[in-house]
């Protein structure tokens, strides 16, 4: 169990640095109100390109590649075949980091929530 969140682990130290990097580099009122606020942009940046990947692995986009590939392609042949389109159309990709980005965000969006709200 412990396997499937390796990335998950792995990220999310990293976004806790991330914060307090970017915590020093930009000028504000306090520490704390600037690391909750450099957390909560990383995790809405995690959120929409884990949401991309997400949409992208679900073949969402697959139509208008398609479309482009028929309009635009060189070999007209190739993609008149019925067998050929319904591959393109039916394709789906996986990417190791859809779940670990979509976790991290929502998880640093949830706590940065709670804390911005405690202060």
């Amino acid at each position: 169990m412990l396997h499937k969140y390796k990335n998950s682990l792995i990220l999310f130290p990293l976004t806790i640095i991330l914060a307090i990097v970017t915590s020093f580099v930009v000028e504000g009122t306090s520490f704390l109100i600037r690391f909750i606020n450099g957390a909560f942009y990383l995790s809405l940046l995690y959120m929409m390109i884990g949401g991309f990947l997400y949409l992208t692995e679900n073949g969402f986009f697959n139509i208008t590649k398609y479309g482009f590939k028929k309009t635009f392609g060189k070999k007209q042949s190739e993609l008149t075949d019925e067998k050929v389109s319904k591959e393109m159309i039916y394709e789906r990709k996986t990417f190791f980091l859809t779940t670990p980005l979509l976790l991290n965000g929502i998880v640093f969006a949830v706590l940065t929530l709670l804390f911005s709200l405690l202060l």
